[in-house]
């Protein structure tokens, strides 16, 4: 048979070796495909990531920007803080000398007021309420004892604190002068010169004059033993506390110093005639000024009246510490608006 001779042999031989070459080759092409593929995708995936490198290297060139900014400006702040750290400490120093300098003229004010004893020991029955808004005050009370009569004035300067201080030394000291020196005993005739002595002292009367603060007074001239009183006021009251009325004697309607009046200012006195037990009270108008109560009101000139009427029966001994009490319950957690002063005398 054929296939057992010799060529059919080698063409199967042949034939078998072509096929193992093809498959071969076969395999041999796949995989370099395969190969192709791969090295497309690892390109791909390299580009790619290249691509990410360079954001990364794009986002982290931005951070070191932003971190070297942040650093700059933490150091500007830094320098700033120190600067204000600086300012404020040299504010605080300053704050505290003038506060030491206001201190001390608070010592010098409070030198100058007349002593109770030295009221007390001409009028028994007297009780004073002083309190500043500020360390120092621009209210002050005068006292001049004076052959059988006693003066007696409650003050009211322009303003508080400091600028108020500088108007009540004037004012203090033109009072002494007008009284001690110049022997004017008429409660008026005492006002209209403190008036001219304000004016003056300030340069009031100058063209163009900047100073043009002023003085609400009330004044007392009293005669103990004849029971006779004279009262003038600028702008400020006199109640007269007797058998549970207040009688309110008014002032002129306007104050020593500042402007002046057309036709000048001339003050009235108002002659009383006291008896025994009456009381008479001259205030500030930080009094009834000063907000508080439920209402967060003023508490009013009506309301000063009938606190004082109500004190009638009351012992005048007791008579500060219960009008101490009336103004700290009406305040309650306001704040003190103003300098407040309250002088009464039981005749």
């Amino acid at each position: 048979p054929f296939w057992r001779t010799w060529w059919f042999y080698t063409l199967a031989s042949g034939s078998a070796i072509g096929l193992l070459f093809g498959l071969y080759r076969l395999r041999i092409r796949n995989f370099e495909k395969q190969q192709e593929y791969l090295q497309q995708q690892v390109d791909l995936r390299t580009e790619e990531l290249e691509k990410e490198k360079e954001k990364l290297e794009g986002a982290k060139k931005d951070i070191e920007t932003k971190n070297k900014k942040l650093w700059e400006t933490n150091l500007n702040v830094v320098s700033e803080k120190e600067k204000v750290e600086n300012i404020k400490k040299l504010l605080e120093e300053k704050n505290k000398h003038i506060t030491d300098s206001i201190r001390y003229a608070k010592q010098i004010q409070k030198a100058i007021l007349p002593k109770s004893s030295l009221i007390k020991s001409h009028i028994p029955a007297f009780f004073i309420i002083y309190e500043p808004k500020d360390i120092v005050s621009g209210d002050f009370y005068w006292f001049y004892p004076k052959d059988d009569k006693v003066f007696l004035a409650a003050v009211d300067c322009t303003g508080h604190g400091v600028p108020g201080a500088f108007m009540s030394l004037i004012g203090y000291t033109l009072l002494n002068q007008i009284v001690g020196e110049q022997e004017v005993n008429e409660p008026a005739k005492i006002l209209e010169m403190l008036d001219k002595g304000v004016k003056k002292s300030l340069h009031q009367h100058m063209e163009g004059a900047e100073a043009m603060d002023g003085m609400d007074v009330s004044l007392l001239s009293i005669d103990l033993s004849a029971k006779r009183a004279v009262y003038s006021g600028a702008l400020r009251p006199l109640f007269l506390s007797r058998d549970g009325e207040i009688e309110e004697i008014k002032g002129n309607r306007y104050s020593v110093g500042g402007h002046e009046m057309r036709g000048g200012k001339h003050f009235s006195d108002s002659e009383l005639k006291l008896r025994k037990d009456d009381k008479l009270y001259i205030f500030s108008d930080g009094v009834t000024d000063q907000f508080g109560g439920p209402k967060s009101r003023k508490y009013s000139k009506k309301n000063w009246r009938e606190f004082l009427a109500s004190l009638y029966h009351v012992p005048f001994a007791d008579h500060d510490k219960k009008v101490q009490q009336e103004l700290n319950s009406w305040q309650g957690s306001h704040e003190q608006l103003d300098d407040i002063m309250i002088i009464g005398i039981q005749v």
